[in-house]
């Protein structure tokens, strides 16, 4: 397959090729994601005589708590402490993975716009 011939300096692209190749191996480092928020909460029992009634110090917990939405609903799962250190790491991936494809957007931005003025500019 032949390649095409551009109007602007392909030197000046592998800038930004480079940094783009730079992100996607970073892709390789991420495990599973998942969407969602994580929640600890404290809360007071139903005993009356309990000292979790008394004091802020003395309530029940930490309860962890998933919530995320699917199919335009609200979620909330209730997580062990084993199932909130898994979600924990895979709600991080999720975000790494965000940041990196917003990295790539930006750069992809502004490779677009430096061969659209280059192009614009010699016609």
């Amino acid at each position: 397959m032949a390649q095409q011939k551009n109007d602007y300096d392909d030197r000046s692209v592998d800038g930004f090729r480079m940094q783009i190749e730079e992100l996607k191996l970073q892709f390789v480092e991420i495990d599973f994601i998942m969407k969602g928020s994580l929640i600890e909460r404290y809360g007071k029992c139903g005993k009356i005589n309990c000292k979790c009634h008394k004091a802020r110090e003395y309530l029940h917990g930490p309860y962890f708590q998933l919530t995320y939405k699917e199919k335009a609903k609200t979620i909330t799962k209730n997580l062990t402490k084993l199932e909130h250190k898994w979600y924990c790491k895979c709600i991080e991936n999720r975000q790494k993975l965000m940041k990196i494809i917003n990295k790539m957007f930006e750069i992809s931005n502004e490779a677009a716009q430096y061969i659209l003025k280059n192009n614009n500019t010699k016609k």
